[in-house]
């Protein structure tokens, strides 16, 4: 198995060619915890670690500068894989009748 280290660098050029055409999802630091979110490629908790007990997590930053030294919390890529809500039609209602507008979708996948 080959295993390659990705430079920052090459990681920051990667966000800035996906940013133009895609959303990019990953984790971020809210309230404490890491959450999966929209980010730019400086959201990422560089250099934190969580430490996981039973009834505990606690987030603190490290003395490693590695990028994903942790594990996203309680968070899933679920919501953003098959989102709860889709506007699929806009119906729109005037004095001569009824309009039906087709969703135009993401603008970003």
């Amino acid at each position: 198995m080959l295993k390659k280290n990705l430079k920052k660098a090459h990681l920051e050029a990667l966000f800035g060619k996906l940013r133009d055409s895609h959303r990019i999802i990953g984790p971020k630091i809210e309230n404490g915890a890491i959450v999966l979110s929209e980010i730019d490629f400086h959201d990422i908790p560089a250099g934190f670690e969580d430490h996981e007990k039973a009834g505990s997590y606690r987030l603190v930053k490290g003395d490693r500068p590695e990028i994903f030294s942790f594990s996203v919390g309680p968070d899933s890529f679920k919501r953003f894989l098959h989102p709860p809500v889709s506007r699929l039609f806009a119906f729109m209602r005037s004095r001569v009748g009824m309009t039906i507008t087709p969703s135009r979708g993401e603008e970003k996948p």
